[in-house]
């Protein structure tokens, strides 16, 4: 009986060496069809006031340059990426020829969109996997994350309105007239947050913090969480009392786990 178990223990042994040393091969060979290859690359000559970008499986940066210009990365065979103008408007796609979800430790799946602005837009849109903003001036601004992260450095975006399924909103030392912010998983951050501005933020599973570097004078804090979870502490000594001056400028709190810190 030992002998048998010991035959079928080797006989095992050997064709899970072969079908691993199979399985390797496969997974370099596939890794070299889907090499990542430069899909767009180009200056844009028009006059552009909006851009929009639509892609849902990309990681998008969009900073401050001295020209107008578009990079888009990717695997070819994987998706299609297009970068197209439509009167003062440019559009940005990104659509799956199949989705990109792999176990293949060579693969190098990352689909990239860089874009440089060299001036103020009226709208800024994106949906996307993942947004990435540095010094980008806008009139107006909606951001939508699938996925990971909503990061936000030394930008002014105007009226913003920002959601998160999954993953932080952080902001840095930018400015907004006004904002509505919701996380459905994970932390609401804005440092340097702009005094006496009208906020509305929404969690439902993370904290809320905001820090200032100035003194506030006309702003009220509403904290509408419905239980202890959603408790706010106040360490910024103007709104001990949740307000100050005339409290004109409300920031609306929904938090349905996390806490709440104001600093």
């Amino acid at each position: 009986m030992k002998k048998t178990l010991s035959i079928i223990f080797i006989i095992g042994f050997i064709l899970a060496v072969v079908f691993g040393f199979l399985t390797f091969k496969e997974m370099r060979t596939e890794a070299k069809k889907n090499t990542i290859t430069t899909m767009v690359n180009k200056d844009i000559k028009d006059n552009i006031h909006n851009l929009k970008i639509d892609a849902h499986s990309a990681e998008v940066k969009v900073k401050r340059g001295d020209k107008l210009h578009v990079k888009m990365r990717g695997p070819k065979d994987k998706v299609t990426n297009k970068a197209e103008t439509t009167g003062d408007t440019l559009n940005i796609t990104s659509k799956l020829k199949k989705k990109i979800i792999s176990f293949n430790v060579f693969s190098n799946d990352k689909n990239k969109i860089i874009i440089t602005l060299p001036k103020k837009l009226k709208k800024l849109e994106i949906q996307n996997g993942s947004i990435d903003i540095s010094g980008v001036k806008a009139e107006r601004s909606i951001l939508n994350v699938n996925s990971e992260d909503l990061d936000v450095d030394g930008s002014d975006l105007g009226e913003l309105t920002g959601k998160c399924d999954s993953g932080e909103i952080n902001f840095r030392n930018s400015k907004f007239t006004r904002t509505n912010l919701s996380n459905d998983s994970g932390e609401i951050n804005v440092s340097n947050t702009p005094t006496d501005i009208p906020m509305n933020l929404n969690n439902d599973s993370g904290e809320i913090n905001l820090s200032y570097d100035e003194k506030l004078r006309n702003t009220q804090i509403k904290n509408n969480s419905t239980d202890d979870s959603g408790e706010i502490n106040i360490s910024k000594s103007e709104l001990k009392h949740h307000q100050i001056g005339s409290g004109d400028n409300i920031i609306s709190i929904n938090n349905d786990s996390g806490e709440i810190n104001i600093t």
